[in-house]
């Protein structure tokens, strides 16, 4: 009798370690699936400056901008990648400043107005004229 149950264990051991095996895949099996790279592309994404304000009391240069969607699909910010407004403004003696800024998550076609600030070091004139930005993903 013990040697029976034994058997039988044992069998069904290896039917299950049979089907385990062969309902695994591998990579090569996948190439049908889609890739799930990002399909949001930045360049949809359109950024308006309406107004900066340097104020050189609080060392702040404050930019207040509309950014807009121009794609027929939404801007999700974390499920479509963590996109940024990086704003870059130099001081007349070539010192550079930065901030970034994450981009809100838009519907598609839909604006919405925001502002960043760039914070500079005492004493230094900037030069607004060299205000840029770009929009990166982080």
């Amino acid at each position: 009798m013990r040697k029976l149950n034994f058997k039988i264990v044992s069998a069904i051991l290896m039917l299950v370690l049979a089907v385990s095996f062969t309902s695994c895949s591998s990579e090569s099996d996948d190439k049908d699936t889609e890739p799930t790279e990002n399909l949001f592309d930045k360049s949809k994404l359109k950024i308006t400056i309406t107004k900066t304000s340097n104020n050189p009391d609080t060392r702040r240069l404050t930019i207040d901008y509309e950014v807009t969607n121009i794609a027929n699909i939404p801007y999700e910010f974390v499920d479509d990648g963590n996109y940024y407004i990086k704003f870059t403004v130099f001081a007349t003696d070539g010192t550079k400043f930065e901030e970034r800024v994450p981009m809100p998550s838009l519907s598609a076609g839909a604006t919405k107005t925001q502002y960043g600030v760039v914070e500079f070091t005492e004493g230094k004139v900037l030069n607004l004229g060299a205000l840029t930005y770009e929009i990166v993903l982080v």
